[in-house]
């Protein structure tokens, strides 16, 4: 399957479990792939037959910032379903969400999750 990425996105936000870290701003990178198929794309070079990478960027921008988060593990899920709900033709979204410099000699903390399209049969799937 194709992918659309946005690689390396950083993004200042509220995030975090203890009480400093609700009112300080910290570094989030983020990268987003969409699983789909970019053959009409590259056929018709329009932009509609794809996934536009400026708002894919946005999503994972309004998430991160829209509140405080505990966890970047929901960071992921919420950017995931958004990418998901926003594009019918995206069949599934790989999310990493990156908070560098909080684990002492850790260049970085990390969570990766993998998100398929419903087919109603309940194919949500972790993380790989």
């Amino acid at each position: 399957m194709d992918r659309v990425q946005v690689i390396g996105l950083s993004v200042d936000a509220l995030i975090g479990v203890g009480d400093h870290e609700r009112h300080a701003r910290q570094r989030l990178e983020i990268d987003v792939e969409a699983r789909t198929s970019l053959v009409q794309a590259g056929l018709t070079d329009d932009l509609e037959c794809t996934v536009d990478y400026d708002r894919l960027a946005r999503i994972c921008r309004d998430v991160a910032l829209e509140r405080h988060h505990r966890l970047i593990e929901t960071v992921g899920e919420k950017i995931a379903a958004k990418v998901l709900s926003s594009w019918s033709c995206v069949q599934a979204v790989k999310v990493r969400v990156e908070k560098p410099g909080v684990v002492a000699g850790a260049r970085t903390v990390a969570i990766q999750i993998l998100r398929r399209r419903a087919t109603g049969r309940g194919s949500s799937e972790g993380a790989s």
